[in-house]
């Protein structure tokens, strides 16, 4: 079979349109790769950013209440009930962080064994406040402590 000019033109315009769609596969493959890795970021990574924002936001204002309660003078009823309520409050809130961000966000495994580890610490906050109130009391501090603190 003896090649024209035609021919070899035809054949050299065939190859280089399989060699385009080719290209455009390929790439439209990629691209794909590239959505689907930005997309993770968007769909789960920012919604665990907010909910670890969350808990930081209630974890660090339940240590300050707790501070407070610690300072508040005995007399001061008022100021350590309120304060009293702003930490059932606060643990509360990181409480229901803690569940909504295993419940809503969690990648993996390792990711679940962290957060699990991390709400072991909180609840050993929360044991440790509690048992130590009665030493960590107002009129126990008063006696103790503030006269380091004048």
């Amino acid at each position: 079979m003896k090649l024209t000019v035609a021919k070899k033109m035809l054949f050299l315009i065939f190859t280089a349109v399989v060699g385009m769609v080719g290209l455009v596969i390929m790439a439209s493959t990629q691209m794909e790769k590239v959505f689907n890795t930005v997309n993770y970021a968007n769909v789960n990574s920012i919604p665990s950013l907010i909910d670890l924002d969350q808990i930081r936001k209630h974890t660090l204002r339940f240590r300050i209440q707790l501070n407070r309660h610690i300072l508040t003078d005995a007399k001061d009823t008022k100021a350590l009930e309120e304060t009293e309520a702003k930490i059932a409050e606060h643990k509360k809130g990181a409480l229901d962080a803690f569940d909504h961000y295993i419940q809503n966000n969690v990648a993996d495994e390792k990711d679940k064994q962290m957060v699990t580890k991390v709400v072991i610490c909180l609840w050993s906050i929360c044991r440790m406040h509690r048992q130590s109130l009665p030493f960590l009391a107002p009129i126990n501090l008063s006696r103790r402590v503030r006269p380091l603190l004048n």
